[in-house]
């Protein structure tokens, strides 16, 4: 069984408010785009795990996380060979750990004939980190608190992306806590969601961006010139940084702008990871 693990954009990541258990309180609009590692699961005695030497292949591994906690929830040793090919970079900010922690979830639970329903599984998925619950949801939302709680969006427009990685990841705790975060105050995005990408990008004009930019350039200069690298490519109608960085993202209103941009940035920049995209409605889109 083969399954895409698709990037996560944080199209905006607002943090709001600091709680009593010294976590950040955040609100942010979810996507994802069509540029995905790939799992494969084949059948076995015994569970084994291969993927690229870069990667940690103990408890902190999150697909072999996901395999033991959806174990313990339906009483039984997972076996099977699941070998993960990467793409998507690490400390990039694109969920890609998280991402393919959820989708082995999603994978287990069809193998096993779907012993989990739907909240279950989501509710395991929370042990994978901040992202796993909008991860594991997979589809365009709304996420507040901690990432905790994931409502849908139900309607985004149709547009491609162009991801940018300046070859080097970012520290998510280190960029938290690299000096105070302003604040911002609470919003409500539209009930009815964006059925027009104009109608998006205007939204993101007045309510978006992204809290945690300012200390990610402060520890890695390299991220603001992803951001104005994309925001100089033609056709590009937004830029910003997802998630905790480093990694970028632009905007584009059709496949062709923004391959062109894509291939743009590559010649300029050819030590940078740069990937184009469309945006996803459902993981399970992904080609």
């Amino acid at each position: 069984m083969h399954l895409k693990s698709p990037a996560k954009l944080n199209l905006c990541l607002r943090v709001i408010g600091r709680r009593d258990d010294g976590h950040h309180a955040l609100q942010s609009l979810v996507t994802f785009v069509d540029v995905a590692d790939t799992l494969t699961f084949t059948p076995s005695d015994t569970l084994s795990f291969q993927a690229p030497s870069h990667l940690p292949l103990g408890a902190d591994n999150l697909c072999l996380k996901a395999a033991e906690v959806f174990g313990r929830a339906i009483g039984a040793s997972i076996t099977g060979r699941l070998v993960l090919e990467k793409d998507i970079p690490v400390g990039a900010g694109l969920g890609g750990g998280t991402m393919n922690g959820a989708m082995t979830l999603r994978m287990l639970n069809k193998l096993y004939d779907y012993p989990l329903a739907e909240p279950d599984l989501l509710g395991l998925a929370s042990h994978l980190g901040a992202d796993g619950v909008v991860c594991a949801y997979g589809k365009p939302a709304w996420v507040e608190g901690t990432g905790n709680r994931v409502a849908p969006v139900l309607a985004m427009p149709k547009a491609w992306a162009v991801l940018v990685w300046p070859g080097q990841g970012l520290a998510t705790k280190q960029v938290f806590t690299y000096r105070p975060i302003e604040m911002r105050p609470l919003v409500t995005p539209p009930a009815k969601g964006w059925t027009h990408l104009p109608d998006l990008l205007d939204w993101l004009a007045e309510e978006g961006g992204n809290s945690l930019l300012d200390n990610a350039v402060a520890l890695l200069p390299d991220v603001v010139l992803a951001r104005e690298a994309l925001l100089q490519t033609d056709g590009c109608l937004y830029a910003d940084m997802t998630g905790s960085g480093s990694a970028c993202f632009g905007l584009f209103a059709d496949a062709s702008a923004a391959q062109d941009a894509a291939r743009s940035l590559k010649n300029t920049h050819p030590m940078w990871w740069v990937r184009a995209g469309r945006m996803l409605t459902n993981v399970f889109d992904a080609a």
